[in-house]
């Protein structure tokens, strides 16, 4: 989801997510199964030819959070609209 990804970098991800899109190195996957319904991403044949790889077993390991494990408020949280603040 685009908020895992915003957990794992620690920064708005959305044009980046957008971009992968756009340039076909990821899909929509389906939708996770927590409030607000998140789309779940996945990478695509065209993400493995540009990183020379013959299937996604070939990343090296990462030690990710899980995005089943996250609490709900959490999901929440993260998807919900960002509003900017500004001061009088």
């Amino acid at each position: 989801t685009r908020s895992f990804v915003e957990q794992v970098r620690g920064i708005d991800s959305s044009y980046i997510v957008a971009g992968l899109v756009d340039k076909g190195l990821i899909c929509e996957r389906g939708q996770l199964d927590a409030p607000g319904r998140p789309v779940l991403f996945g990478t695509t044949d065209a993400f493995l030819r540009c990183f020379g790889l013959n299937s996604i077993e070939d990343l090296p390991e990462a030690e990710l959070p899980n995005p089943e494990q996250m609490t709900l408020k959490e999901t929440a949280a993260e998807e919900a609209p960002k509003t900017e603040e500004s001061t009088v």
